[in-house]
């Protein structure tokens, strides 16, 4: 039987913004701590992502100890954890979900549209209006398209590079739990595991979109991995990589790279 070991927990706290790696990470409802916390909207209340602006891979985002500090080229900004006074609420959409998020302060909006070149909103969850994944109505989500975790193994990505003419790395598909061993996408095949004392099951395999074509280096984009996933990994209209989870229990507890994962 195979050896499944982590190898790398990483969070993104705004939403399609660089992601922080980490040695240890705390397990909540709503994902690995603080994944996925904030997200940026525009005047509209529609999400902002990569999608429409590749360029957001280039703020890079540190956790520290009151706060996030996000750098773009030579400006950076510092997000507490706590907000100070703002309750403004801010009716929000992604795709077709609607969530209510709360306002961050003007100055911290206006860094960011300066940057951005359009106006937008940094919004962080509302704990009165929480929002539930859409097919699993226990499992708490803040601003991730789908679930609260999402897991990736390192042979699918091996299989994946075997088959482009340039090796990218595994960065493009954003999970929060990295593994080895097994064959390429034995994930998609657990329905439950356990890392030390916490339980997870899986939901549902993640479909991939544009996103996974824009460099996190430089962001530029090509037709790649897209196009070759297509040829493999395409399920009706959906082109599936890394599987997605929810928190059977375990809350509180601390996963860490190098743990092992027990396949139950």
């Amino acid at each position: 039987m195979s050896k499944y070991t982590i190898t790398q927990l990483i969070v993104y706290p705004i939403k399609s913004l660089g992601g922080v790696s980490l040695q240890k990470a705390k397990i909540t409802a709503s994902g690995l701590a603080y994944d996925r916390f904030w997200m940026l909207v525009d005047e509209k209340g529609r999400a902002v992502t990569q999608r429409e602006i590749p360029k957001m891979a280039l703020f890079q985002v540190k956790l520290k100890e009151d706060g996030v500090q996000v750098q773009y080229q030579d400006d950076s900004i510092h997000i507490p954890f706590e907000m100070e006074d703002s309750s403004i609420i801010i009716h929000t959409k992604m795709f077709s979900n609607n969530i209510i998020g709360i306002k961050e302060s003007n100055p911290i909006c206006a860094w960011f549209s300066r940057h951005l070149g359009k106006p937008v909103f940094l919004v962080r969850p509302s704990e009165e209006h929480p929002r539930f994944q859409n097919q699993n109505p226990d499992a708490l989500v803040h601003f991730p398209d789908s679930s609260p975790y999402l897991i990736l193994g390192e042979s699918a990505m091996k299989n994946l590079n075997d088959k482009l003419d340039v090796d990218l790395p595994i960065n493009r598909f954003r999970a929060n739990i990295i593994f080895s061993g097994g064959t390429p996408h034995i994930e998609d095949t657990w329905t439950e595991f356990s890392i030390g004392k916490a339980t997870f099951l899986a939901t549902k395999p993640c479909a991939r979109c544009v996103m996974t074509t824009i460099s996190q280096e430089d962001a530029t984009m090509t037709k790649e991995p897209l196009r070759t996933m297509t040829t493999y990994r395409k399920e009706g209209n959906a082109v599936l990589f890394g599987h997605y989870l929810k928190l059977k229990k375990g809350l509180g507890e601390i996963v860490e790279v190098g743990q092992t994962i027990e396949v139950l």
